[in-house]
């Protein structure tokens, strides 16, 4: 059987504010997840490292690099240890609790091709009754991932329209090579 995504939810303190902090991890091999930190309008900060060792369990968590390691014991549906913010050299301690899916809507990786090269992404589904009208958002310029659309792929899907976002030609999952091909082709891809 598949494993299933995990949510886990909490806050820390930080700077005398109180942030709210939430993970979604697929326990697998390897293991993948990502980081979301509202007030810091951070979603979907991916999981780029990750060890365990019974109990003990080391997250690492960052765009091109580790930004934000948390690291602690996983003890039934409760988690207590520290969050580095090696950006800042910050670290506090933080406890999360697995919880149901919090979010207003389904997510689903999806593939579609257009002519030979195979897109690799994301759909994001409201949870409330339909139709529902739809959106994709399209890589801009440079190298692009998913990642850097799900923050606004989740404010659009909280509301109400169903998000189409995917991995430019040639980054992540995707195929091809977005610096061989013209607007007119990279247009098509959504």
């Amino acid at each position: 059987t598949a494993a299933e995504q995990e949510f886990w939810s909490g806050h820390v303190e930080r700077n005398g504010a109180k942030l709210s902090v939430q993970l979604r991890i697929l326990d697998g091999q390897p293991m993948t997840g990502a980081l979301d930190v509202p007030e810091f309008a951070r979603l979907g900060l991916p999981l780029v490292q990750s060890s365990r060792n019974g109990k003990r369990l080391s997250l690492g968590f960052g765009y091109t690099r580790i930004n934000h390691l948390i690291e602690g014991k996983q003890t039934g549906p409760r988690f207590e240890g520290t969050w580095h913010w090696r950006d800042e050299n910050f670290a506090c301690p933080i406890v999360l609790e697995r919880t149901p899916d919090p979010r207003p809507y389904t997510s689903e990786e999806v593939n579609f091709e257009n002519g030979d090269v195979t897109l690799a992404g994301m759909v994001f589904v409201p949870k409330s009754p339909g139709p529902h009208a739809a959106i994709t958002l399209m890589p801009g310029s440079g190298d692009n991932e998913r990642w850097w659309h799900e923050g606004h792929a989740d404010f659009f899907a909280r509301q109400g329209l169903v998000v189409l976002f995917f991995d430019k030609r040639g980054n992540g999952a995707s195929t091809g090579d977005w610096k061989r091909v013209g607007f007119d082709a990279l247009a098509e891809d959504g």
